[in-house]
């Protein structure tokens, strides 16, 4: 299946104008993705489920997005589309949990997930 015209696909950025950010989303708080995530090193809240949500995947067209849970307090976190509707089919709630997303500009495909 053709992915379109890919004259409207985004210009790909040098990998020093991307940013590895560590969030930690307390329960029923959100994490709004910026501009320049690519990489979310994630701490869990110590109960309940946080949210990282995500700028619509146009935004992040020919590219992966990658989630790992580097502590856990207790809780979940869950990854949410610019819309709210969940991703992933698990949460992260456990240490060495990871997430592996490819968007290609018009939905996110989940390439990889290890959760418990």
């Amino acid at each position: 299946m053709p992915l379109g015209n890919l004259s409207t696909l985004p210009k790909q950025r040098s990998l020093n104008e991307y940013s590895a950010s560590r969030v930690a989303p307390a329960a029923s708080e959100t994490y709004a993705a910026t501009d320049i995530d690519r990489v979310f090193l994630v701490t869990t809240p110590d109960s309940g489920v946080g949210t990282i949500k995500l700028l619509p995947p146009s935004h992040y067209a020919g590219e992966m997005l990658t989630f790992k849970a580097l502590n856990t307090g207790g809780g979940e976190v869950k990854i949410t589309d610019a819309a709210g509707t969940d991703v992933v089919g698990d949460n992260l709630s456990a240490v060495n949990d990871y997430v592996l997303l490819f968007s290609d500009g018009f939905q996110f495909w989940l390439i990889k997930e290890v959760t418990t």
